[in-house]
């Protein structure tokens, strides 16, 4: 569901039958918002942050929409801070037990980075939600709120 929902939300054929395909993540789209702010402003961070070669997004405007950019900042910080500071300590490390406590480390810097990415997307996306289908809506917000649940078990 990463496609504008107007290509598919009056559709009497099934999701999986739908037959129109697409690289492209529609900023049309909640999901497709959401899941650009992850994964692709994921990558955006790492090539910021001198990680990975940077790329050419074939939407100039995804380069210049703020809550994009805001999560590019955020991923960069990550990338920048929590992640080398892991790589390096954990390379030079052979004790086990500090190993593990670095790793458990980097999950809980990696979820709070998950839960900025989220609180982002959720701001940016309000003029998504409405023409989302109330199923879609639900699950889409559930699927957020979750990690506040998962964070009151003390998760990760």
């Amino acid at each position: 569901r990463f496609e504008d929902p107007s290509k598919w939300q009056d559709d009497d054929a099934p999701f999986d039958q739908i037959t129109t395909k697409t690289d492209t993540i529609s900023k049309r789209s909640w999901w497709g918002k959401t899941n650009l702010n992850f994964s692709v402003a994921s990558y955006c961070g790492a090539a910021d942050a001198g990680l990975v070669p940077p790329i050419s997004l074939s939407d100039e405007s995804v380069s210049n929409d703020v809550g994009f950019q805001t999560c590019v900042g955020i991923w960069k910080k990550f990338w920048e801070t929590d992640h080398v500071a892991f790589v390096a300590s954990y390379s030079s490390s052979k004790d086990e037990e500090e190993r593990q406590t670095l790793t458990v480390a980097l999950y809980r810097a990696l979820w709070a980075t998950h839960t900025d990415i989220i609180k982002s997307s959720v701001q940016q996306g309000k003029d998504l939600e409405v023409i989302l289908p109330k199923e879609d809506r639900n699950a889409g917000l559930g699927w957020c709120n979750m990690v506040d649940l998962l964070s009151a078990s003390n998760f990760p």
